[in-house]
């Protein structure tokens, strides 16, 4: 997948693999096969390519050992994959320790709203792994228009549905073109006091 998502990447900033070759130093053959999946990068080339590409590292190293299902394929997960943004968060009034089961996750942020209840609970920490991406019936943490919002991720034959678990919440339809961003795929939720 970090083939793909170089690749993305690279046609997003209209760079071709023969000038990414040039800034890099690195073969262009070696780029083909990185972009097609044939050999991962290593960490020394990964940051060459994060510079010259202009883009942080860490997104892209968070992507080195996924692969994507035939279903993840099928949505083009690596077009809402996000690798230049960061999240931003207002208040952090503390650290908490990983548990176990979630040593994946990247970070938690306290649960504010019920859209969610009874799956994930209002005060309760969600744990997210970034730049995830997901498969039917995953929770994940998304970005819509400029809302970040927590929901199901329902894959239709045509179509995305991203669903509260409260009934009164429309779902959010989105087809597999539309223009939405998955921060991270929620692995888990505790209550810490």
């Amino acid at each position: 997948m970090i083939g793909k998502l170089i690749q993305r990447i690279r046609n997003d900033k209209g760079i071709t693999q023969k000038c990414l070759s040039q800034i890099t130093e690195l073969d262009q053959g070696h780029i083909r096969h990185l972009e097609n999946n044939k050999r991962h990068p290593s960490q020394k080339s990964l940051s060459i390519i994060s510079k010259a590409l202009d883009v942080p590292y860490f997104p892209l190293q968070c992507m080195l050992n996924t692969e994507l299902t035939e279903d993840q394929k099928k949505y083009n997960a690596i077009n809402h994959v996000v690798y230049d943004k960061l999240p931003i968060f207002n208040d952090i009034p503390r650290f908490i320790s990983y548990p176990k089961e979630m040593y994946s996750s990247m970070f938690a942020f306290k649960i504010t709203s019920d859209d969610m209840c009874p799956k994930f609970n209002v005060g309760d920490y969600a744990f997210v792994e970034l730049n995830s991406p997901l498969d039917h019936k995953d929770f994940g943490l998304f970005n819509i228009n400029g809302d970040t919002v927590i929901r199901q991720f329902i894959m239709h034959k045509h179509d995305i549905v991203l669903r509260a678990n409260k009934e009164n919440i429309p779902d959010i339809k989105l087809s597999y073109d539309d223009n939405f961003e998955i921060l991270g795929k929620i692995i888990g939720t505790k209550h810490i006091d």
